[in-house]
């Protein structure tokens, strides 16, 4: 049939990029016919893929009922033995110390990284005299009152 007229500024643009052979075809058109082989060689090198593309087959392997024995080729698959993880050095536990061992200040101390010496502990400790003095400012009124 004739194609329906949308607008004649239109038409014109149309008509001016088509010829007759592209707005139907002729039973026996020799190019029509070499455009169809054209396309079906393209389409088989499309399937058949280049060095570049890889098919692959979504076909599964035939399944198999399992059985309760191994067969031979079963009995001569080769498994690989997990690796087994380095173990952790743990530091050898020190035995307890026994109180009745040691008098009172003179144990061994147990101190990472520093030396302590005995005689810096048992040193008296510094007295402030500031402090001291509001203490007996405080006693004093106290011991009046009684």
């Amino acid at each position: 049939g004739m194609r329906r007229p949308v607008l004649a500024k239109y038409d014109d643009e149309l008509r001016r990029g088509t010829d007759d052979k592209s707005r139907g075809f002729l039973i026996g058109d020799d190019d029509a016919l070499d455009a169809q082989r054209f396309r079906d060689i393209m389409r088989q090198e499309r399937l058949q893929g280049g060095p570049d593309k890889r098919l692959e087959s979504l076909r599964m392997p035939e399944l198999r009922v399992a059985s309760e024995y191994l067969d031979e080729r079963e009995i001569e698959t080769k498994f690989k033995k997990p690796k087994k993880k380095g173990k952790m050095r743990k530091k050898a536990k020190e035995e307890p110390i026994d109180v009745d061992d040691y008098d009172a200040g003179t144990g061994p101390l147990l101190t990472d990284d520093t030396d302590v010496k005995p005689s810096s502990l048992a040193a008296p400790l510094a007295v402030d005299e500031e402090e001291v003095e509001p203490d007996s400012e405080l006693q004093a009124p106290l011991a009046v009152d009684e």
